[in-house]
């Protein structure tokens, strides 16, 4: 493999390449073929710890200029199953 580049320092800081390799062509192919079969690709702990705690951060500093809306749907239009509540505790 040859040498990572600024960007791909950048990148580890913030994606677990460990356990995502973006890098390896086989992995991309697999995300490739699980997006296709099922419509949505799920990559569990994606991000780092410290990347997750610099966006919750920069989050709560500009939380005053968020837009807030209550959808009842999904991304698909489909009607929402679970509380918003969970799916909010879900990803904090």
């Amino acid at each position: 493999m040859s040498e990572p580049t600024a960007i791909g320092h950048i990148l580890s800081d913030v994606v677990d390449q460990a356990a995502h390799p973006l890098h390896s062509g086989s992995f991309r192919q697999q995300c490739k073929e699980t997006l296709d079969a099922k419509g949505v690709l799920v990559l569990d702990k994606f991000l780092t710890a410290p990347a997750i705690e610099a966006i919750k951060a920069d989050g709560a500093g500009n939380n005053h200029l968020a837009y807030y809306t209550a959808n009842s749907h999904t991304m698909y239009l489909e009607p929402l199953t679970l509380p918003l509540t969970t799916i909010t505790r879900a990803i904090a």
